[in-house]
């Protein structure tokens, strides 16, 4: 059964080739390999050129830098496997990745199939893929929704993914997200891999490590919780709000000072959209009610309150931290 490996390439030379031998070592051979070339400066394209003669790769330009997404969307719209498994060019596979994922798709019948990885920076991790252990979530299920949120970690049925018009917003940083959500608020079934399958190389200069990613993760999940997408049900919505408010706490204990009062008038505006949507909602857990009692009222009374609220913790913190010192 064929599997497209879709990977986007934008200087990505001194990892590329790690990436690749990774992927023609791959146990199971019906691959159909994308790559596609983002308008690379740097030397990607001659590193790639030695696996270029194996008929399995399939090399796609772009004239200019689009963005990940618009690689990954590229890749997608020429890809012909029954499955699809997008992968970042600086990282690597296990051996066993696709065939591993596909017997557990052939016994659990998802239309997913995720799995776990192992982070790394310089060292290629060792990985074990002989231990099998899964389970399936149905629609409904809230912990379809949580993290990680990465593309990289998940097998889709290509078909039913063209059919959910599930793609990548261009442009967007932290696109994952949103695609994760769009995913997870469907109908269809999702095996959960346990198994490490995927080496993640952690680089100093990856968007990953931007210290804004929370508070715009929660710009994206306000977007789709408020939108009028028919794919994403009331189930989803709700699930949305509670992270929206859980979400919105660490956002305020994590943002800097200077960014404070702008993350507190933020989150003062999602707590009062979903106030208006659900009067009488009542969330999980103290900081949560608390937040939400707040910030749904939405004046310069309560935006001040919990800014006092949220400085003042942040203030006994940081004396208790250079007391323990």
């Amino acid at each position: 059964m064929k599997v497209s490996l879709i990977i986007p390439i934008y200087n990505v030379e001194a990892y590329v080739v790690e990436c690749m031998d990774s992927v023609i070592n791959q146990t199971h051979n019906d691959l159909e390999v994308i790559l596609v070339d983002d308008a690379s400066t740097d030397g990607s394209l001659q590193a790639l050129r030695p696996y270029l003669s194996d008929p399995r790769m399939k090399l796609v330009k772009h004239e200019r830098n689009l963005g990940l997404s618009a690689a990954r969307n590229t890749g997608f719209n020429v890809s012909s496997g029954k499955y699809v498994i997008f992968v970042d060019s600086d990282d690597v596979l296990s051996p066993g990745l696709v065939a591993t994922c596909l017997l557990v798709q052939k016994y659990s019948g998802a239309n997913i199939v995720t799995f776990d990885f192992c982070p790394f920076r310089d060292r290629v991790p060792s990985f074990n893929d002989k231990e099998i252990d899964w389970r399936l979530v149905e629609p409904g299920d809230a912990t379809r929704f949580a993290p990680p949120f990465f593309a990289w970690l998940k097998m889709i049925d290509r078909c039913w993914m063209e059919r959910e018009s599930i793609k990548f917003r261009e442009g967007e940083l932290y696109e994952d997200h949103r695609f994760h959500w769009l995913i997870a608020a469907t109908d269809a079934p999702i095996a959960y891999l346990t198994s490490k399958l995927y080496g993640y190389r952690i680089r100093p200069n990856s968007i990953t490590a931007d210290p804004n990613k929370a508070a715009i993760r929660l710009a994206i999940l306000d977007e789709l919780v408020t939108s009028k997408d028919a794919r994403i049900d009331e189930n989803a919505r709700e699930v949305g709000e509670r992270t929206i408010i859980q979400g919105g706490i660490n956002v305020l204990a994590t943002c800097s000072s200077g960014t404070l009062r702008n993350a507190v008038n933020t989150v003062s505006d999602y707590c009062a959209r979903i106030g208006r949507r659900r009067p009488h909602w009542r969330p999980e857990g103290l900081r949560e009610r608390v937040l939400f009692s707040i910030g749904r009222h939405n004046n310069r009374y309560t935006r001040t309150a919990l800014f006092l609220g949220v400085w003042l913790g942040r203030s006994i913190r940081r004396l208790d931290r250079v007391s323990a010192k």
